[in-house]
């Protein structure tokens, strides 16, 4: 049964990598089955705005591999941890400091993240 079941997974995993889906994608074998497991795709950050003065939005777009497939969420931080109701894809700080942004993608039970590097406010 495991030479068959080792058969078919390798077939699963030939067809995933056909498909271009094998890095979101972990294929089991086990005496029940072949499991595919898909996993959500990391998203890829792109800084649409940096070292802005008080008053001016920091601002991050996102592209993730596989679009439709998963949910996109934002939060916003400083060096003391995570910013209450900053949740959007941009950020208006009231105050000169660094900031970065955490984006998730969820998809079913699994998520991956990607967070930007330090971003700044400068004084007006």
């Amino acid at each position: 049964v495991n030479g068959k079941l080792n058969t078919i997974r390798d077939s699963v995993l030939n067809f995933l990598k056909a498909n271009n889906t094998k890095n979101n994608a972990t294929v089991e074998a086990a005496s029940s089955g072949v499991w595919v497991r898909y996993h959500a795709s990391t998203p890829v950050i792109t800084v649409t705005s940096n070292n802005k003065p008080i008053g001016e939005a920091l601002g991050v777009s996102v592209t993730v591999p596989e679009p439709g497939k998963g949910n996109i969420s934002y939060q916003w931080f400083t060096a003391d941890g995570p910013i209450e109701g900053a949740t959007d894809s941009a950020y208006i700080p009231l105050n000169t400091g660094s900031y970065k942004c955490t984006v998730r993608n969820t998809y079913k039970e699994t998520y991956s993240e990607a967070t930007t590097d330090w971003l700044n406010i400068n004084p007006s």
